[in-house]
């Protein structure tokens, strides 16, 4: 089921139209914008769409990727595309050509060095003290570095262990892991010392006790001249892998206190763009921890950010295209955002460690209206491919008994545990 494209709107090129990217894309072509998708080399689902008005696979060299996002352009001229990136991993193509990219295209970044300052963990942390940012103790690792117990007195196990960069190296080798959780200092010294020939700069960071449902965040889009369009917030439900991943399940929130430190940690840092932080509420005190700020792209909580009445993708499009905001066309209120391929490994990996609560968790979704990721009337091909996913996840549960690429973690479980005494002493 297409919508007719409209040659009166800007287009907007999605760089990468891969997972949430996949998600803007279809979610901006109700309104009839035509999306010019740019997919990677490797097969994915996406490149099955039926909605982008266009799609290409982008080269891999700096040189290659330039040229075809120039030749792209051409249809449009001299109109701007708008310019929506997706990935970390294209910030240094981005600022190696920005002046070329900018000449052509309609969108907004920091400076290099202010975008370095949210992302690289030591800078961060020494903005987080000058701006009484609240976050989680942490200490910095590199390779060649002499490692020994004594390195992380001071610090409270379990520790999350985590690239300052989270490179291809990184994702090659971890997949989808974001950390790495360890128990003890022994632990940790063995462990970085096996990282260490993946990325040679590491982030001990001490862990905020509570489950996946204590993850809020707060995305937002601040222009040029330092006027916020819109904020939304959401609750992650789930993620994967389970305690530190990906979102894979979120519903919207109402929730003042974080919008008000987003927008007054990204108004003292000078961002512009998207961005975006992630809280952890401390299962405990109460308190709520920055554990991750994003800028200069969107994310995979980025579909609570179209869905309900914050529009925050459509105003940040309208605003780049230079238009007035386009008149909503759906708006839910009570939903749940899943992404169906993590919300199957997360459930089953929960499942693996006893601790999956299956009838809760139906309760949750028979009680609001479901919003997969994927799955859509407007997109069949797609939709099937995606529901043959998550068969062949459940069939390699019940052959293998754990997901694919699951990490039987001691100390993952002993936090689940802990995680649900929590619950339940609040509960009393």
């Amino acid at each position: 089921m297409s919508t007719k494209t409209r040659s009166d709107l800007p287009p907007v090129f999605i760089l990468e139209m891969i997972d949430h990217g996949y998600a803007i894309a279809r979610e901006l072509s109700i309104y009839g914008i035509r999306i010019v998708g740019f997919l990677p080399q490797v097969k994915c689902i996406e490149s099955h769409s039926s909605i982008p008005y266009k799609t290409y696979k982008i080269p891999t060299n700096d040189e290659g990727r330039l040229q075809v996002l120039m030749e792209a352009q051409k249809e449009f001229s001299p109109v701007k595309p708008v310019l929506i990136l997706t990935a970390e991993n294209d910030f240094p193509f981005m600022y190696k050509y920005f002046e070329t990219l900018q000449s052509i295209f309609s969108f907004e970044m920091p400076p290099y060095p202010t975008l370095k300052q949210m992302l690289e963990k030591d800078l961060f942390n020494q903005f987080a003290r000058q701006y009484n940012v609240k976050i989680p103790a942490s200490i910095e690792v590199m390779k060649g570095q002499p490692l020994s117990v004594d390195l992380f007195k001071g610090l409270q196990f379990p520790l999350i262990i985590k690239p300052k960069h989270r490179d291809k190296e990184w994702k090659r080798h971890f997949k989808s892991q974001k950390a790495i959780l360890v128990s003890s200092p022994e632990e940790a010294c063995s462990s970085c010392e096996s990282i260490f020939g993946t990325n040679e700069r590491l982030v001990l960071q001490e862990w905020v006790p509570g489950p996946d449902s204590n993850i809020h965040f707060c995305l937002t889009y601040i222009t040029s001249k330092g006027e916020t369009l819109d904020s939304s917030c959401g609750i992650k439900i789930h993620q994967h892998p389970i305690l530190f991943g990906n979102t894979s399940a979120a519903i919207p929130v109402n929730n003042p206190y974080i919008v008000e430190e987003t927008r007054r940690i990204f108004k003292e840092a000078n961002i512009i763009g998207f961005c975006s932080v992630e809280y952890k509420k401390h299962a405990i005190t109460g308190e709520f921890y920055v554990i991750e700020p994003n800028v200069g792209r969107t994310n995979r909580n980025v579909l609570i950010a179209m869905l309900g009445k914050h529009k925050v993708v459509l105003k940040a499009y309208c605003h780049l295209a230079g238009i007035p905001t386009l008149p909503q066309k759906r708006i839910f209120d009570d939903y749940i955002y899943i992404e169906e391929n993590l919300d199957v490994k997360s459930c089953l990996d929960y499942h693996h460690y006893q601790s999956m609560s299956w009838r809760n968790y139906f309760k949750l979704l028979k009680s609001k209206k479901i919003v997969p990721m994927f799955i859509s009337r407007r997109d069949p091909l797609v939709s099937l491919l995606v529901l043959g996913s998550m068969v062949k996840h459940l069939m390699y549960y019940i052959f293998h008994g754990h997901t694919k690429h699951f990490n039987q973690n001691g100390t993952m479980g002993q936090l689940i545990k802990a995680n649900e005494k929590i619950y339940s002493s609040a509960q009393n």
